[in-house]
């Protein structure tokens, strides 16, 4: 069984030579953020963000932050599956696009509106459970890997995996119930 060290190649620091080696990386992992971009739009409204611009800005945000990427943090899919969930909630809380000439281009939510977001993030993890929210908020909050929050909390990675799953699913839920209000 090879180790982690030779199964992937190391992280190197940005230049012409990392920088082949981490655009490399992303393309190997384009399928995965797809497939997980397109799960979340399917839990929640992105004000018609088509899922090839969240991919975009996912990757894009990637290879603007490359140099902060520590492999002994966590692998690279988990820190890119951490900047495409960023990337949902920021085109979430977006406010709609309007058509050309109503509104001036490239307009952005206002501290207003981040906090109102901010605020009602806060509101739905509140009524999840204790674990779940700590579990929620150390994973994508604190950027603790599965296998740092696997050693932390005993359970095997598996079902770290499951049960980040079902606590993002029980937002979901909340958050639908509230809109159907």
């Amino acid at each position: 069984m090879q180790d982690r060290a030779t199964s992937s190649p190391p992280t190197s620091p940005p230049g012409p030579a990392g920088s082949d080696a981490f655009a490399a990386r992303l393309a190997e992992l384009s399928p995965r953020l797809s497939a997980f971009l397109a799960t979340l739009q399917r839990g929640g409204a992105t004000h018609g963000a088509a899922l090839e611009d969240l991919l975009q800005e996912t990757l894009a945000r990637a290879w603007r932050s490359r140099a902060t990427f520590d492999e002994r943090r966590g692998t690279a899919e988990a820190w890119t599956l951490r900047i495409a969930f960023a990337v949902y909630l920021d085109h979430r809380a977006a406010p709609p696009q309007v058509a050309v000439g109503a509104e001036p281009a490239g307009l952005h939510p206002g501290p207003v509106e981040r906090v109102a977001a901010r605020e009602h993030l806060v509101q739905l993890l509140g009524r999840l459970g204790e674990r779940e929210r700590h579990l929620l908020l150390r994973f994508h909050r604190d950027g603790r890997s599965i296998a740092e929050l696997s050693a932390e909390t005993g359970q095997s990675p598996g079902t770290i995996k499951s049960m980040l799953h079902r606590a993002r699913a029980r937002l979901w839920q909340f958050e639908r119930q509230e809109e159907e209000r």
